[in-house]
């Protein structure tokens, strides 16, 4: 047999490497407290799509808060489902923003609410 016909065999290494990779990744021991979309307090996890009153219970009153109103355009819907027609309404969001400090050792949380739902959580910088 010629030597170049012959295969090499993957090593140990580069089987188990990716393996491992793959694992941990989706066992959730890579993801920290920065991972999009929740966000826990006092042990209790806070979601998008929970509203004010739900969070207030949870992580009690934000170090921080603002709220204000938007006018914004939404699309609605009449007719039935062969006949639809589509117009434009101008609606008023009522936007919250809260702040959570967690402490120097955890990060800042910026939620935002509309109309008393939140739809969003982001991570700051750590806190004080």
């Amino acid at each position: 047999m010629h030597r170049d016909s012959i295969r090499k065999l993957p090593s140990v290494a580069s089987i188990l490497v990716p393996a491992f990779l793959l694992i941990w990744l989706s066992s959730g021991f890579a993801l920290n407290s920065r991972q999009p979309g929740g966000l826990r307090c006092k042990g209790r996890i806070v979601s998008i799509g929970d509203n004010t009153f739900d969070v207030l219970g949870k992580c009690g009153d934000p170090d921080w808060s603002n709220s204000y109103q938007v006018e914004r355009a939404a699309k609605r819907f009449y007719g039935s489902h062969g006949n639809r027609e589509t117009f434009s309404v101008k609606e008023t969001v009522l936007v919250e923003e809260w702040t959570y400090n967690l402490g120097s050792t955890k990060f800042v949380r910026y939620l935002t609410f509309e109309n008393g739902i939140l739809i969003r959580i982001e991570t700051g910088k750590y806190g004080y």
